[in-house]
Order: C-alpha cells, then sequence, then structure tokens
C-alpha cells in the first residue's frame, strides 16, 4: 500500500522537483569536473606543443650545421681533386713529350749487312704505328686509372670528415 501523503498532487510535484534539483546538480558537478579535466589536458597539449616546436629547432640547427659542415668540406674535396688531377694531367703530359723526345724510332736501328734493312720479319712502318697506338692507348686506360683512384680518395677523404652524430 502506498501511504496517503504520496498521494496528494502537491507532494509528488515536490518530489519530483527536488529530484530533478538533484540530477541537475550532479550533471553541473560532473561537467565542472570535466572542463577541469579538460583544461589540465589543454594546458599538458601545450606544453607538448612547445616542448616538439622546441626540439623540432634544435634538430634543424644540427640539421642546418652537419649539411653546412658537408658543404664546405665538400667544396675542399672539390679543390683537392680539382688541383690533383690538374697535376697529374700535367705530369702525364711531361712525361710523354719526354719519353717522344728521347725515344726516336721504337725499334733499333738495322744491322749495317742487312739485305733490306726496312724489314725485320715484319713491316717496319707498320710496326712502330702499331706500337704506337698501342702505348697511347695503354697511357689512356693508366690515366683513367689514375683518375678513378683520385676520385675515390677523394671520396674517402670526404665521407671520412662526415661524421654523423646521434
Amino acid at each position: 500500500m502506498i501511504p496517503g501523503f504520496l498521494l496528494n498532487p502537491t507532494v509528488l510535484l515536490g518530489l519530483a522537483f527536488a529530484g530533478a534539483s538533484a540530477w541537475a546538480w550532479i550533471q553541473t558537478e560532473r561537467l565542472d569536473s570535466a572542463k577541469t579535466a579538460l583544461e589540465a589536458v589543454r594546458g599538458e597539449y601545450g606544453a607538448f606543443k612547445a616542448q616538439v616546436a622546441t626540439l623540432g629547432r634544435i634538430a634543424q640547427d644540427k640539421a642546418d650545421k652537419q649539411a653546412k659542415s658537408d658543404k664546405r668540406r665538400k667544396e675542399v674535396a672539390d679543390a683537392n681533386y680539382s688541383s690533383t688531377i690538374a697535376a697529374m694531367h700535367n705530369d702525364i703530359t711531361r712525361l710523354r713529350d719526354e719519353r717522344d723526345r728521347a725515344r726516336g724510332d721504337l725499334l733499333p736501328a738495322p744491322a749495317a749487312g742487312a739485305k733490306r734493312p726496312d724489314v725485320v720479319t715484319f713491316q717496319r712502318a707498320e710496326f712502330e704505328r702499331t706500337l704506337s697506338n698501342f702505348m697511347a692507348g695503354a697511357g689512356k686506360l693508366v690515366e683513367e686509372g689514375d683518375i678513378a683512384r683520385v676520385e675515390l680518395d677523394a671520396a674517402k677523404t670526404w665521407a671520412q670528415g662526415r661524421q654523423v652524430s646521434p
């Protein structure tokens, strides 16, 4: 059985109002708590953004310094490479000129009593031309090898100077 005072519409209306007020108060407290938590998260996010921006600037500065250092070392390596190649070309040209001046003919003079001084089991002019072409080609191969060695040495020197720190 329901007590009689609960059947009074004024009491029922008062109880409904009290329940609604209690519910509204609880929701207000929850909303205030959520706002406080949201502000705390926003503060942490702001600090995180500032820290990330600072770390980003530090990393960019470090990368810029490394790039500047790499560029400077590359310029030095390129200058060394160019001067080494130029000196090598000068040496090769000088040695070839000295060889050509000192050499004269590639073959020794034929014997004084030879029946045909122009033939020594092969045609003298053709042999000299072929041997001269061979020596020129071999010289070019040696020069290419020297250039490749100088390029490799320059690259190694540059790479050894490029120490990337963590």
